[in-house]
């Protein structure tokens, strides 16, 4: 029904299975959300380390 959706519309229709869309998800809020960050590095934790 959605590829039919999509198609109709002219919308990119892409498939992937369970464990390659959560890593296709993970690094796109990586990307967006952490910016340059280190995405290993806790900002709670951090604060309490000596540098």
């Amino acid at each position: 029904m959605v590829k039919q959706f999509c198609a109709a519309r002219g919308i990119p229709y892409t498939e992937a299975g369970l464990v390659e869309s959560y890593g296709i998800v993970i690094r796109y809020l990586n990307e967006v959300g952490l910016g340059h960050a280190d995405p290993m590095e806790c900002p709670l934790t951090a604060q309490y380390r000596a540098r």
